[in-house]
């Protein structure tokens, strides 16, 4: 880093001798860029190179590819880390360089694809700018499909490839600016340090929700989500009015103190990198969006418009990455991190009316919104988000019916928006009242996945790691029958950890179901295996001939399957027929 630093300062010197070299009187001057590959389609995970080669006015040419602006219309989809010295773009505007310079700037059109999805990346030198439009799809399944919620006092003991920020007592924004202009980082910190130690340098995502009372325009409403019984952390700050006007600077300020502590080179070193910023949580529960009734046992999360929503998302864009407009006025700032990505507030892909719809009027107003909902703001949603967000709760036990959940929230997407990643950035069997079954759970959350990465959806994020009430993957001691001095994983969370192994690496064919019985295929270079459960519905697991799978459905082995392996971790050598149930299996072709 030191060489780069030493090179990048005095390279504008060092080539000043090929600058005395120009014929005196009129200068070549660049009148064209040739970017290539000019519309490459890649995997998830996959980095391409990207050149640019300049074309003079003398009909000269020069390779580029270290001097010009590498930018992607959405990060999100894919993304360039390195930028050449301005003073450099400066030189090379000026004169023309015969002999491109030798700097060893390897991440200069080095682009990284982030989420599956369609965007456009632009090289850009001195007014002069060309594009290639770039095409990502899934392939094989990478470790940031599989994201976790967690508290950093109880470290997460299984893999996982992104964080969400959320969850946590300290985290909320309320927690992080308990009085205004005064930051308390500390928790936010523990988070993005346990991550970093558990291998995740990028990736994290920052949400906002839970108003500080301080801030809230409405403090005394105690119908609002509750932090240790504060009230009125519904409701958004005066200064951004129900119609998005006002200077917003409350959550400006938030949104600038946040972003900059986060991506301090230093800190960075040792925490992992928040990437993607969420505007804010769960807005569909909601008096003014969706009509919620709000009550002190049944409490909403957002109570503003769909104007102030979207002017937030503007904001964020603007204060962190430097870039779009707000309200109409064109984004002036210097950015604080020009990778970041911006998701559209959370929907519920469970929900029509109050979770699809929220997204889908977010983004363009343009689906029957509630009258006096503020939906005023067009498609200026859509231009300051870069992800389609939603949470992708399963209420019902039938971890199956997530695939179709999201197909539905993706039907009345637009163009432009179905062209972006979508996350499933929260999400699980939701209460143990709702799937109460420790078979049945670990069942849930290997179909869940799965389900998930057939509809080629980017990342879904489990809710939560060591949470009691919600989708617990992790017991503390005593709780349960946990013996443990440090706690134990449930069932589905030793489930977790045996799809995480069956689907990362993998690539998903495809899922077929006949009689009861779905498989679906996954390939990796010389290896195929099929997950196979009964989609039959169960209350329960007791009384199933066979516990390990929940189940009691005969199945004929494949010719060419010979491993079978279960959630449990068990391995077995199988011909002939196994027993399937709600709880998959992989068998192996060796």
């Amino acid at each position: 880093m030191k060489f780069r630093f030493v090179l990048e300062i005095l390279f504008p010197f060092l080539f000043l001798t090929s600058l005395c070299c120009v014929a005196q009187g009129s200068t070549p001057v660049l009148i064209s860029i040739a970017v290539s590959p000019q519309s490459p389609s890649v995997t998830l995970g996959a980095q391409t190179q990207f050149m640019a080669l300049g074309t003079y006015s003398d009909g000269s040419s020069q390779d580029l590819t270290a001097l010009v602006s590498w930018n992607s219309a959405n990060n999100a989809v894919v993304a360039f880390e390195g930028t050449a010295s301005q003073v450099v773009r400066a030189q090379v505007a000026a004169y023309h360089v015969v002999t491109s310079p030798a700097v060893p700037w390897q991440d200069q059109g080095l682009a990284t694809s982030l989420g599956v999805g369609q965007t456009t990346v632009h090289a850009t030198l001195d007014s002069v700018s060309s594009s290639a439009a770039v095409t990502v799809s899934m392939g094989a399944a990478q470790p940031s499909f599989l994201g976790m919620h967690f508290n950093p006092a109880n470290p997460v003991s299984m893999p996982y490839g992104k964080c969400r920020i959320w969850g946590v007592r300290g985290a909320y924004w309320a927690d992080i600016e308990p009085s205004p202009g005064v930051y308390d980082f500390s928790v936010l910190d523990e988070i993005l340090a346990t991550a970093k130690q558990s291998g995740i340098d990028d990736g994290c995502i920052f949400t906002f929700g839970y108003v500080p009372q301080w801030a809230s325009s409405n403090p005394g409403d105690d119908t609002c989500d509750r932090l240790n019984e504060t009230t009125g952390s519904c409701w958004l700050p005066p200064d951004v009015a129900f119609d998005g006007s006002g200077t917003d600077q409350t959550m400006i300020d938030a949104i600038r103190h946040i972003a900059a502590h986060v991506n301090d080179p230093v800190y960075l070193q040792s925490h992992a990198h928040v990437r993607y910023w969420e505007p804010f949580n769960e807005p569909y529960r909601s008096r003014t969006l969706s009509g919620t009734n709000c009550s002190t046992t049944h409490t909403c999360s957002y109570n503003g418009s769909y104007a102030q929503l979207v002017r937030i998302a503007e904001d964020m864009r603007c204060v962190i990455m430097g870039v779009g407009s707000a309200n109409g006025v064109p984004c002036s700032r210097t950015p604080i991190d020009s990778s970041a990505a911006i998701l559209t507030p959370s929907g519920e892909t469970y929900f029509e009316d109050n979770g699809r719809r929220l997204v889908w009027n977010f983004l363009n107003c343009d689906q029957n919104p509630r009258p006096g909902s503020g939906c005023t703001t067009g498609g200026r949603g859509s231009a300051a988000t870069d992800v389609v967000n939603f949470h992708c709760y399963v209420w019902n036990g039938d971890a199956d019916d997530v695939a179709t959940y999201i197909a539905q929230a993706r039907a009345f997407l637009n163009p432009a928006d179905a062209a972006k990643p979508f996350f499933c950035d929260e999400g699980s069997w939701a209460t143990t009242a709702s799937l109460s079954d420790p078979d049945l759970q670990a069942g849930f959350i290997a179909r869940w996945y799965v389900a998930i990465l057939s509809q080629q959806v980017t990342t879904a994020l489990w809710f939560a790691f060591d949470n009691q009430g919600w989708g617990t993957l992790w017991n503390p001691k005593g709780k349960n029958g946990c013996s443990q001095s440090a706690g134990c994983l449930t069932k589905a969370g030793v489930a977790y950890s045996q799809v995480h192994d069956w689907l990362v690496g993998a690539t998903l064919q495809g899922c077929v179901s006949s009689v009861g019985v779905t498989s679906c295929s996954l390939t990796r270079p010389g290896y195929s295996a099929l997950m196979i459960w009964n989609a039959l519905p169960l209350a329960g697991c007791s009384g199933q001939i066979s516990p390990q799978v929940c189940g009691s459905t005969l199945y004929s082995v494949p010719a060419g399957y010979t491993v079978e392996r279960d959630l449990g971790g068990g391995t077995e050598q199988v011909s002939g027929a196994v027993y399937v149930g709600a709880k998959p299996i992989l068998l192996e072709k060796n």
